[in-house]
């Protein structure tokens, strides 16, 4: 004869172990859940610590560049401003101490006149050396300027950021 009883326990036994395991295994998994979002927070919050703290460096150092680029504009140009006003003297003092070309004057062929150190030369060939060195000293100016931007560019660039991370991983954080 069945023995439904003993059946029935035996079943009823089963479901119970059944159930159990399952609630253990489910709280297991959302506690698991839970532990590695905790986890990915922790290191989503350090990584925007990092970004941010990479960022306000960035800034700090742009505007210094920026700064320092105003600062050597500022030097070029007093020195262009020096330049042009060393222009307007020697052109005023061309006028003044020399003499206009005489018309239909020739040249002597190169090599058969005296020896030239630009005292003898006339108002139109002052003029033009005098603001031909002026150009070449603003070409100078410009050339100096645009060297000691690069190099502070070159200098901000290769150097490490100070006490910032890149790339934190999640294994990092505790």
């Amino acid at each position: 004869m069945i023995n439904w009883g003993r059946i029935s326990a035996v079943l009823a036994l089963m479901a119970a172990l059944s159930a159990g395991i399952w609630k253990i295994h489910h709280t297991g998994v959302v506690e698991g859940r839970a532990e590695v979002q905790s986890q990915w927070n922790l290191a989503k919050l350090a990584q925007s610590e990092s970004d941010l703290k990479l960022e306000t460096e960035t800034r700090l150092r742009e505007q210094q560049l920026q700064n320092n680029a105003d600062d050597l504009r500022r030097t070029k140009d007093a020195q262009l401003n020096k330049i042009a006003g060393s222009l307007r003297a020697a052109l005023a003092a061309n006028s003044l101490l020399r003499a206009a070309r005489p018309t239909g004057y020739t040249p002597a062929p190169p090599g058969t006149g005296p020896l030239c150190s630009g005292a003898s030369l006339f108002r139109e060939d002052a003029d033009f050396l005098s603001r031909e060195s002026a150009r070449a000293d603003g070409l100078r100016a410009a050339y100096i300027n645009c060297e000691a931007q690069y190099a502070a560019a070159r200098k901000a660039v290769n150097t490490e950021p100070t006490g910032v991370k890149v790339g934190v991983d999640a294994s990092e954080v505790k």
